[in-house]
């Protein structure tokens, strides 16, 4: 059974698949202007929605021209989500210390390194607790560096990169949306860090565990995850759209 974002994803595939330019609607007419140069009224778009799980939802192909189009839709939008060793090796590879590492894992599993508390602490109780060690740690974690690769593996490619990487993030559904591209993200995430955030966070990037809860096989699954979220995803886009018409 498709979720709903599945859901818009297929609506959005079908709105445009087969689709001659001058058929489409004005939301995706804007779009696809601002993704390709020099596109005629009988130009046909051929589309393909990934069904397997790539950073890429959808592929738009014009006149043999491909781009890479990630789809999110609804409120606090999950970007990523991963084994948490597998992440903290990620940021031991970009020079985080062990010191913030150890404030990750805490903040992780709500009162313990490696989840052997039984008594989870919530992430408000955490913030209020331990906000001196949340905010070094977001100090180490939004670094320049730190964010533009960060971003590239949410965002771009995920844990391969040599999976297919995005082009562009889409936010919206088959009639109204706003996009950008991922280096224009970057550009708006590394001037908005967020950094009054009293999460742990990467610019507008929230982090949390994927679940607190273990009272199902998936949820003990799950549990070990990271997953990170982006609350003000329409407003950045929307910011990175309005920096782009200023310098045009």
């Amino acid at each position: 059974m498709l979720n709903k974002g599945e859901i818009n994803e297929q609506l959005i595939f079908e709105e445009l698949d087969q689709k001659r330019f001058c058929d489409l609607n004005d939301n995706w007419k804007m779009h696809i202007r601002y993704m390709f140069e020099n596109v005629s009224d009988d130009d046909v778009l051929q589309c393909t929605l990934y069904q397997w799980k790539l950073k890429p939802d959808l592929e738009i192909c014009i006149n043999g021209v491909a781009k890479q189009i990630s789809i999110k839709s609804g409120d606090f939008v999950s970007i990523h989500e991963e084994n948490l060793n597998s992440f903290i090796d990620f940021l031991r590879g970009q020079g985080i210390s062990e010191r913030t590492i150890k404030i990750i894992s805490f903040y992780h599993y709500g009162g313990s390194t490696d989840g052997s508390n039984e008594c989870k602490m919530t992430g408000r109780e955490l913030q209020k607790n331990y906000a001196r060690f949340i905010r070094q740690a977001n100090v180490e974690l939004n670094q320049d560096y730190v964010l533009r690769n960060f971003i590239n593996r949410a965002i771009r490619y995920g844990t391969d990169f040599h999976n297919i990487p995005v082009d562009y993030v889409y936010y919206g559904g088959p009639t109204v949306g706003v996009m950008a591209s991922v280096e224009e993200i970057i550009d708006i995430i590394l001037e908005k860090r967020r950094m009054y955030y009293s999460c742990l966070h990467f610019g507008a990037f929230t982090y949390q565990p994927a679940t607190r809860s273990d009272n199902t096989e998936r949820a003990k699954v799950r549990r070990h995850n990271s997953q990170i979220k982006w609350p003000t995803i329409s407003f950045d886009i929307m910011a990175a759209v309005e920096k782009r018409k200023l310098l045009s």
